[in-house]
């Protein structure tokens, strides 16, 4: 070996264990060196002197005093607050957001918008470059943007090829990069994700579910569109073009109605918001004693709000709902081999009655030595988790790179 490719081996494991140490420092808000040591395997010494680095860089903080098992008193670190700053967009069927986020994960500034089918892209794209601008022109500590769009997405073109709707009517081969084509980004990274990978990278930064995520995790996005983000060992699988998990446009019945893709039967037109919607409004006139016929307007929370009172009604458009969701984790499971799957997005919101139709069915379709080494929970997270996600993009790709911090901060 030469004394070239060892210094190049020392520089990637450096950078590989200093990542380590920053995701477990995002995960564990205050952790102290002895913790990170446990954590990672690294010694007690070499987690000094990848912190002390950290610290020089303004990176990363000692932040408060912990005590220990024994009653010892050890420095806490936790990311550096007050000092950098990113941007999270999230683009979806119905709406746009954008958010200005602390390294932390909290949001500081939010703007939101409405849009329709009938928006022109030049349209939405043109606001949201505007709206993006501005943030940056006005916090010189912004250092990156992360952004996350529904899917079929290219990684390498950054085009989105369909935003898919249950009629023909859709979006498609939007250019994002375009978006962000502007001399004022120049400085600014932009890193743009599909919207479920955005939400699984929101669990492992940010811990939304509160647990010690290893192994294989499956961010399963169920709202306007159907699709899951995979992380193993802490990278995203992306596939070869960025299309890896398309999971809403697995058919899950050869005969079943065309879908904007090309293929027929997609798991998306059976248990997306969009379709659960659609089904309770075609369907409530057959069940007039349903007090969802009270409604001028549904919404998943009112559905999900009758199901918990007991309206018959509600309760069945709920169980058919976890009926296809639970179809989903199935394939989920044969394609991935996850520890756990997050269902997210609107229809996590469907509480036991749902988780309980998707358990039965992944409990009859999945062998009992596969099935009883997956977790399967709805989210618990208490906000939009694909904006958060859009945040954690930007963040992964700053902490993944400590020099461009660096540079940035001196």
């Amino acid at each position: 070996m030469t004394r070239s490719s060892q210094v190049n081996n020392a520089d990637g494991m450096l950078l590989k264990n200093q990542i380590a140490i920053l995701q477990h420092i995002q995960r564990g808000s205050c952790v102290t060196r002895t913790q990170l040591a446990e954590h990672t395997g690294l010694t007690r010494a070499g987690v000094s002197k990848i912190t002390a680095q950290l610290i020089e860089a303004g990176i990363v903080e000692e932040a408060a005093l912990l005590t220990g098992k024994k009653g010892r008193r050890s420095i806490g670190l936790s990311i550096t607050e007050g000092g950098n700053k990113i941007i999270g967009v999230k683009l979806s069927r119905r709406n746009y957001s954008i958010g200005v986020f602390s390294f932390s994960g909290q949001l500081l500034e939010k703007t939101n918008k409405t849009i329709s089918i009938d928006d022109a892209d030049e349209e939405i794209f043109s606001q949201i470059q505007k709206i993006v601008l501005g943030y940056i022109k006005n916090d010189k500590q912004i250092v990156a943007v992360g952004v996350a769009v529904p899917g079929p997405f290219l990684i390498n073109e950054k085009k989105i090829l369909l935003i898919s709707e249950l009629d023909k009517k859709a979006r498609r081969d939007l250019s994002v990069a375009n978006m962000f084509n502007d001399d004022a980004f120049k400085d600014i990274p932009v890193i743009i994700s599909h919207d479920a990978n955005a939400g699984a990278m929101a669990d492992w930064w940010f811990g939304i579910e509160k647990k010690d995520l290893q192994g294989c995790i499956v961010h399963f996005l169920v709202g306007e569109g159907v699709g899951a983000g995979v992380i193993y060992n802490g990278e995203i699988i992306n596939g070869s073009q960025g299309t890896a998990a398309e999971i809403g446009h697995i058919s899950i019945d050869y005969k079943g109605p065309d879908c904007v893709c090309g293929n027929c039967g997609c798991l998306e037109m059976y248990c997306s918001s969009l379709a659960f919607l659609r089904f309770c409004y075609n369907e409530r006139k057959n069940h007039p004693d349903s007090k969802l016929n009270d409604y001028e307007t549904l919404t998943t929370e009112i559905i999900f709000s009758l199901s918990d009172e007991g309206d018959t009604f509600a309760q069945e458009c709920v169980k058919r709902a976890g009926f296809y969701i639970g179809l989903g984790c199935v394939n989920i499971i044969n394609g991935f081999n996850p520890n756990t799957i997050f269902i997210c997005n609107e229809m996590s919101k469907g509480g036991k009655l749902l988780l309980d139709e998707i358990n039965n069915v992944v409990q009859s379709r999945i062998l009992k030595e596969i099935r009883q080494n997956v977790s399967i929970e709805l989210s618990t997270f208490d906000g939009d988790d694909i904006l958060f996600g859009a945040a954690a993009v930007a963040i992964d790709f700053c902490l993944k790179r400590p020099e461009f911090l660096t540079q940035k901060n001196n």
